[in-house]
């Protein structure tokens, strides 16, 4: 398989209610990995491409 360049695109989402983001979210197919970045949780699309969710205070 040839080498495909990483994505430079990373998304920060902001909801305000994480789990069940999360949830839907992976029933559609992205995969959390596990990780947290400051109060973000980590998740990867099916394409492997990262992005944050994190909760909103609203």
């Amino acid at each position: 398989m040839p080498w495909a360049p990483r994505n430079r695109v990373h998304l920060d989402l902001l909801t305000a209610d994480p789990e069940a983001e999360i949830r839907r979210l992976t029933a559609l197919g992205a995969d959390r990995s596990g990780s947290r970045h400051m109060d973000n949780v980590v998740l990867t699309d099916p394409e492997d491409n990262g992005f944050c969710l994190s909760a909103t205070d609203r």
